[in-house]
């Protein structure tokens, strides 16, 4: 079966042994040669090493024969001149000399690449997925829970985030209320100072008398920059109400997300979306 599997395999052009057992399990031709009993590389690599000679020897026979069976052409073609075209190409004529130098080739070849393959992957066959990707388990489970441990610090830090945004917007309403109070405070304290000395002196002091709290400069300004911060607040809460409609009707859009193969990986934009 072993002597079978890498003449197959190498002619095919596969000569690792790593892919000659993956070939085993995925690969119907290859099935059916090791009966669905599937040989480890080791053991593939083991064999051709023990039996190099022997089986470099057999694989030019194979050539020889595939060659006498039509199947490729050797040594010297006589015709009688007449020329008939065909699909086979003139370069794939080999002599015996080369078949045995291809044969020699293709299992160094093969124990070149095990030999890398060993220095790479050591005992492992190669392909095997990564610690935590294999499903089972609960390498599943872990990434889905690493997920839901990024969207739930996401959350946190987005509520957080936006909460201390509400508050400066509310500071900034506040504090401009707290600049109209003031200016009005100290136009109506101006005022009633100037009325107290009116009281006291019996006549009306010298100098300008203060102007009503409504006409006073620093509260028409006090008050104007109410009104605009007011107005962004408003503007700033009707964004915020649309923001919550439109993500209430498409639930999805705007959410965190998370995949759960790789949960570290993110969806970038691109010209297409």
């Amino acid at each position: 079966m072993l002597v079978t599997l890498l003449l197959y395999g190498y002619a095919n052009r596969v000569h690792s042994s790593r892919q000659i057992e993956r070939l085993c399990v995925v690969d119907v031709a290859f099935r059916v040669i090791c009966a669905q009993d599937v040989p480890d590389h080791t053991t593939i690599a083991r064999f051709r090493a023990e039996h190099e000679a022997a089986f470099t020897d057999l694989f030019t026979q194979v050539l020889i024969v595939c060659g006498k069976a039509g199947l490729g052409r050797v040594g010297s073609i006589a015709v009688d001149g007449t020329k008939i075209a065909a699909n086979a190409s003139i370069d794939a004529n080999r002599t015996e000399d080369r078949l045995r130098a291809e044969a020699e080739r293709i299992v160094a070849a093969a124990a070149a690449v095990d030999a890398d393959e060993d220095a790479l992957f050591g005992a492992k066959r190669g392909d095997e997925l990564p610690p935590g990707m294999s499903g089972r388990g609960g390498g599943r489970v872990a990434r889905i829970r690493d997920c839901l441990a990024q969207i739930d610090t996401e959350t946190t830090q987005r509520t957080a985030a936006q909460a201390a945004a509400d508050a400066k917007a509310l500071a900034v309403v506040e504090a401009a209320r707290d600049r109209v109070e003031r200016a009005e405070n100290k136009a109506k304290d101006a005022t009633a100072g100037y009325q107290a000395r009116c009281d006291a002196d019996g006549r009306r002091p010298g100098g300008r008398p203060p102007v009503a709290v409504d006409d006073s400069h620093a509260v028409q300004v006090a008050r104007a920059r109410l009104a605009k911060a007011e107005q962004r607040f408003a503007e700033r809460e009707a964004r915020l109400r649309a923001a919550e409609q439109a993500a209430a009707s498409t639930p999805s859009k705007g959410r965190p997300r998370r995949n759960v193969t790789d949960p570290d990986s993110r969806i970038m934009p691109t010209r297409k979306g």
